[in-house]
């Protein structure tokens, strides 16, 4: 099997020090030793020792493919924990930075949507319309 790899890649983005020293370290891991599952990938790990380390380990493996340098293959089995996961590999990629997903607060939503029922419910039109009402005070237009 061909690895997706690159050296190339992998010498820009050590050279340039294109990744934080955590998505470094598991990127560097996955480079030598994958394809791997996140847990195969923390057995080889220098710092499998370390309690905290694994669930950062797993954590770094998505913004690192966000970021475009690591890819998810298909699941199998996990030599490790006997589950069916994602395997992972690097790809011949340098790292762009990821679009980041807009999230609204829970108060946010949840104003908008009480806005939405004003709106509906007395036939205000649209939710602007519902939001500029209550910020006038006048809440059914």
């Amino acid at each position: 099997m061909t690895r997706d790899t690159s050296v190339e890649a992998y010498r820009e983005i050590k050279e340039n020090g294109l990744l934080s020293k955590q998505r470094w370290e598991v990127y560097d891991l996955l480079f030598e030793y994958g394809p791997r599952t996140a847990a195969e990938l923390w057995q080889v790990s220098p710092r499998r020792h370390t309690q905290d380390y694994r669930p950062a380990n797993i954590n770094r493996l998505g913004e690192l493919r966000d970021c475009g340098v690591v890819k998810e293959l298909e699941p199998r089995k996990c030599s490790v924990t006997g589950r069916r996961v994602i395997v992972w590999d690097v790809t011949r990629y340098t790292p762009v930075k990821p679009v980041k997903k807009c999230r609204e607060s829970k108060a946010v939503l949840a104003e908008r949507e009480a806005c939405a029922e004003i709106a509906w419910r007395h036939g205000s039109g649209t939710i602007a319309e519902a939001i500029r009402n209550r910020d006038q005070g006048d809440l059914f237009g």
